[in-house]
């Protein structure tokens, strides 16, 4: 039996699907993790990426670090442009300006720092490539 591109190229991406589950399942039990479901920090990170965090505080951030935090009642993972005292303020790549909602950020908001993210093996949202700048 002979196989088509097509389908060996199913299977590979199946087999490195299955790989990289397996290899994040032990990370994702002792880190919690979220999936990027945006643009704004494109190309840092694309939608559907898989964002493994560290637990972090706000005297533990750096300027440049990307932190996932909770604001205005949803998910949100920008980078570290400001540090002040106990709060930092953050900014999406993509993003011209600092939103309202993102220049004091504090403790009790922040889910984590990025430890490492593992991508797709394709990009199924190909708008980032082409959005203009928020």
């Amino acid at each position: 039996m002979r196989l088509s591109h097509r389908q060996v190229a199913g299977w590979i991406i199946s087999i490195s699907v299955l790989f990289g589950v397996l290899l994040a399942a032990p990370v994702n039990w002792m880190h919690p993790s979220v999936e990027v479901s945006g643009c704004s920090m494109y190309p840092a990170l694309e939608p559907g990426e898989i964002v493994i965090l560290e637990p972090t505080s706000t005297s533990d951030l750096s300027k440049g670090d990307i932190v996932a935090f909770r604001a205005i009642g949803t998910l949100v993972i920008h980078r570290v442009v400001e540090k002040r005292n106990r709060t930092v303020g953050t900014k999406g790549d993509l993003a011209r300006k600092q939103f309202w909602f993102e220049q004091r950020i504090t403790d009790s908001q922040i889910l984590g720092r990025k430890l490492f993210s593992i991508p797709l093996p394709w990009n199924p949202d190909r708008q980032c490539r082409t959005s203009p700048p928020l």
